[in-house]
């Protein structure tokens, strides 16, 4: 991800969301709210932010986009994310989990895959519902 090249660096400071580390652009804009894409530098790479305001600038909500996202010893989590022009929100989350034996070496077999989905939807007042 590169930053937007085309955003006010003073605003940007005094809107952010206190983790992200630079805008990417905006994801959505209507007549009464505006969705922007910010992201922060994780462990395990970029992490997008979707945060919403009112036009008059005022902050509603956000959400880690990718926020299960993980590598470790034992198992990886890698997640995708699609905003439909509804502002309907759907996260797959694949995570892959297997055993280690005692020199930390994955163990052949014992791969087991969940995939999951979970969606969000952004109502009209900017707030970030998850939903059932």
């Amino acid at each position: 991800m590169n930053p937007s090249k085309n955003h006010d660096s003073i605003l940007f400071k005094k809107y952010k969301h206190r983790w992200t580390h630079a805008p990417y652009g905006i994801a959505f804009n209507n007549e009464r709210i505006v969705g922007i894409i910010e992201y922060s530098i994780a462990d395990n790479g970029l992490a997008p932010f979707l945060i919403t305001f009112d036009n008059n600038g005022n902050k509603i909500d956000s959400l880690n986009i990718l926020g299960n996202s993980s590598f470790g010893m034992k198992g990886q989590t890698l997640e995708s994310a699609i905003l439909d022009t509804n502002l309907k929100l759907v996260v797959i989350d694949s995570s892959k989990s297997w055993q280690i034996d005692i020199n930390e070496n994955k163990i052949a077999n014992t791969t087991e895959l969940k995939v999951s989905k979970t969606t969000y939807k952004i109502l009209k007042n900017g707030k970030i519902k998850k939903m059932k």
